[in-house]
Order: structure tokens, then sequence, then C-alpha cells
């Protein structure tokens, strides 16, 4: 068997969509297992365990029990190596595409943050919420999109539009926003990969988010919209979080010419390219 996962976890199904046909395709490839779901069984018999990050594959390789269960015996694994997440090819630059304008003439001029993902307690940005309803009772004016197939579970706010996107429209979603947030975390995932922040940095978009080890390897240690951790990963520092916003709200034009290029540079490290070639070259060194 080439390549092993539980498809059913949520890691894997959601995270890894387009990492799959990079997988498929290798038939030459060696025994490969995905660092989640922990089975030690697997791991034991895998040529090669890929994590998301470095961070977490060096955890891995040194045997670090803190890893919300993901090596809960404290075993080194020294074949655990970073094969990094793959972008889908859709998710470039399309804010001008007639797509883009549709969602954003319907939505309205105001600048527009956006979400994308899970809208579950674990994700969602509960600061940006609260400071959100501060800056609307101040006057300032903005919108909020949240893409989610439950809308239910979304609070009520006159700044905040709910709409449900089928994949394939996702790219021109995110390109219609000024900046994407990205929700709160748990310390367990500081060393995971993050799909959503790299599909919206492959779309040139500004993202507002609380730093991790695996999103400043995407995004690059000084990535000037990071926010930091008030209480660790579970607060996220407020005034750094309103000066982010207020970035945003003051030229949100400025900040997507500003944030392009870098975030276009970093995205590229994730293309199916990119990461066939390193595959290529990790599975050849481990096999020697």
């Amino acid at each position: 068997e080439i390549y092993q996962c539980d498809w059913s976890s949520d890691v894997c199904s959601s995270d890894l969509r387009a990492n799959t046909g990079l997988f498929n395709a290798a038939a030459e490839m060696p025994r490969i297992w995905v660092a989640a779901p922990y089975k030690e069984s697997v791991f034991s018999s895998a040529t090669l365990i890929a994590a998301f990050s470095e961070t977490w594959a060096r955890r891995l390789r040194e045997g670090d029990k803190q890893l919300a269960g993901l090596n809960p015996a404290g075993r080194k694994w020294p074949n655990a190596v970073a094969v990094h997440q793959v972008v889908g090819d859709q998710f470039v630059p399309c804010r001008g595409h007639k797509k883009s304008l549709v969602i954003r003439r319907a939505i309205g001029s105001a600048p527009l943050f956006g979400f994308f993902g899970r809208w579950v307690k674990s994700t969602v940005p509960t600061e940006f919420l609260a400071l959100m309803d501060k800056l609307w009772q101040e006057g300032q004016r903005f919108h909020f999109l949240v893409a989610t197939r439950k809308p239910e579970l979304v609070p009520e706010r006159p700044w905040i539009v709910v709409r449900s996107f089928p994949y394939g429209q996702v790219p021109y979603a995110i390109s219609a926003c000024d900046a994407v947030v990205m929700g709160n975390r748990g310390p367990e995932y500081d060393f995971c990969g993050s799909l959503k922040a790299l599909e919206a940095a492959a779309c040139g978009v500004p993202l507002v988010l609380g730093r991790s080890s695996a999103r400043a390897e995407l995004l690059g240690k000084d990535y000037p919209l990071f926010v930091p951790w008030a209480i660790p990963f579970v607060r996220l520092h407020v005034d750094t979080l309103r000066n982010c916003v207020g970035r945003v709200l003051d030229d949100p034009k400025g900040l997507r010419e500003l944030l392009r290029d870098g975030l276009l540079r970093g995205a590229a490290f994730y293309r199916k390219e990119a990461a066939a070639a390193r595959l290529r070259a990790l599975t050849g060194s481990i096999l020697q």
C-alpha cells in the first residue's frame, strides 16, 4: 500500500484535500503515513511519516509527548519529515474576476473581512467579534463574510453576512475580501498546518491571525498582521488585534498591494510542483 490515511478523520479529509493527488500519483513511492491520526503499529512500518510543518516533524523526531495525543508514548520517530500541505491550483488571485466582483457588490463597498472554514467553538474568532462590535458602536463601517454551511451557528450582527459557497467558488469569495480572519486555536494546533491560511495567501489576500509555529513557516516570522497571544492560545492580545484590524480599515487597497507579493511568494512553496519535487527528494534520501 503506497499511501495510508484515515479519511474519516477531520484532519485528513479537510486539510489534505490537495495532497491526495500528489501522494496517490506517486506509484513508485514507499509507504507513507500522515502524522494524524496516531497509530503506533503503522508509524513503525512506515518509510515516511509526513507532518504538515517542520515544527511538527521535529517534535516527532525528538519524541515530544506534548502533541495533543499525536505521540502519546513520547517515542522518537526519526523518519518523520515535513511534507507540508499542498494548495489547490484553483487558489490564485482573482479579485478582478467577474465572480469575485459579483460577490463583493452583493455585500457592499465597505471594508470586507472574511472567515472560511468550520465555525465551531475551537475556531470561532471570539476576540475579533468582540472588537468589531466595539468598532461598530464607535461608528466604523465594514462587513464580515462568514462562509459556512451552518448559518444557525453564527451570531446575528448588522455587519455579519453569512453565505455558503461550493468549493469551486471559494477562491472567488476569498479574493473578494480585503482580509481573511483566522479563528482561535488551542495549544495543540501550534505545530499543525493551516490550509485555510494557505489558501488565502495563495489568493494574495492579507490575513489577520494569531501567531503559531506553522503559520510563521508559511507567512514568515516578521509577518506584520500576526497577533500575539495574551494568554497562550486562549486569548489574543486585544490592542495588537485592534491595530491590525485598523490597518485593514484605514487602507484596505494599500495593505493588499503591500502584502500581496510576499503572500504569493510564501504560497509558491506549497504549490503542487514544488511539493512533488520535495517529496521525491525526501523519499530518495530516506531510501538511501
